[in-house]
């Protein structure tokens, strides 16, 4: 029987993200949602943690995570919001792309631009999302093409969290006329790109405080920025795209499970005709089918993440439980709302923030 009961290692670093979670980010949520980005005291808090620098320490990191633990620390981080979790999730994904992909010289290179040495980590970004495909990888149409002794990105991409003001921008393109989901490339961007567009997405429904971007440009690059090289790129590309799946699941699984904890406490003490609303069998029949699919969502993830652990084919597993969990965060947000019923909707209670954080996050494709 496979036993996903976390280590004392899991469960330290568990109890530090929850504490995170519930500390700082649920009470800086709104302040956070109508600046559009995380405070400056919370992201000083992070930082000490070790929790935005998960890379070996001989490059200043805090030191390798494995998948489960990145789903354990993302889902805790989105218990107490969602936004500000999708923030750090983005800012950590460009390390993690060169951890996972690049090689040697490539990581003394990067790695160092978010190290702990500083006051705050340098703040990564990963354009992941196209514009009519979203994490499609079957159909991606961002292209790196050889064109007389150059190579050539071609590319379009949504949804870049800090894809405005970053330390270091990656994109994930595949070679000209690589069969469909293969030849996949993670090509860090150099800081000098004049034919380099960047448009803010303004006004988005949720994960306000993940500011993000729309990327576009055509450029000539040299194969050095190509992580882990034209001839390695590949697996080490698919095998981060799988991790990165994982953490955006983790953190829907998150926001579903703060849903459902809010709206069954509400249930609790909200009393009509004489009894909480909890016991009515409408509300108790509507609450276990949520906590059943928060708990399914869990193990897909967790599935997916041992997978990618143990070295095993993680793409699919951990493609199929992004999309269920985000299915599932929509669907339980939704009916939290409806349990709370017309104080749903009112910011006096954050059901709402969350329910507009699934369903930015479904957007997101």
């Amino acid at each position: 029987m496979i036993d996903f009961a976390p280590t004392e290692d899991q469960t330290a670093i568990r109890d530090l993200a929850r504490q995170v979670a519930t500390e700082q980010f649920r009470k800086h949520a709104r302040a956070a949602e109508e600046a559009g980005e995380m405070p400056t005291a919370v992201r000083k808090v992070l930082a000490e943690t070790g929790l935005l620098t998960p890379f070996p320490e001989d490059f200043g990191g805090s030191g390798v995570q494995d998948a489960v633990t990145h789903a354990l620390i993302t889902e805790e981080l989105a218990f107490g919001d969602g936004g500000l979790a999708m923030n750090v999730v983005g800012s950590i994904l460009a390390p993690l792309a060169v951890l996972v992909a690049g090689n040697e010289d490539q990581r003394k290179e990067f790695l160092g631009l978010f190290s702990q040495d500083g006051e705050t980590p340098g703040v990564g970004a990963v354009g992941l999302a196209e514009l009519a495909t979203g994490f499609n990888l079957r159909e991606t149409s961002n292209v790196l093409q050889s064109l007389g002794g150059s190579m050539w990105l071609d590319v379009q991409q949504r949804g870049v969290v800090h894809g405005i003001n970053s330390t270091l921008r990656i994109v994930l393109a595949k070679l000209y006329n690589a069969p469909d989901g293969e030849g996949l490339c993670l090509v860090a961007l150099p800081g000098n790109l004049e034919e380099w567009e960047v448009t803010a997405e303004a006004h988005p429904l949720g994960l306000v405080a993940a500011p993000r971007a729309r990327w576009k440009l055509y450029v000539e690059l040299n194969s050095v920025w190509v992580l882990g090289g034209l001839e390695q790129g590949g697996p080490g590309a698919a095998r981060f795209v799988a991790l990165a799946n994982v953490l955006l699941g983790a953190l829907a699984v998150g926001i579903a499970r703060a849903a459902l904890e809010y709206s069954c406490d509400y249930a609790k003490g909200r009393i009509q005709f004489g009894k909480p609303i909890s016991s009515y069998q409408a509300i108790a029949f509507m609450a276990a089918e949520m906590a059943m699919d928060v708990d399914a969502a869990r193990f897909l993830i967790w599935r997916a993440a041992q997978t990618w652990d143990t070295g095993g084919d993680a793409l699919r597993l951990a493609e199929r439980a992004r999309m269920q969990a985000v299915k599932t965060a929509q669907r339980v947000t939704t009916d939290a709302v409806q349990i709370l019923g017309g104080a749903g909707f009112l910011q006096d209670h954050p059901v709402e923030l969350w329910m507009r954080d699934a369903a930015a996050l479904a957007a997101l494709g």
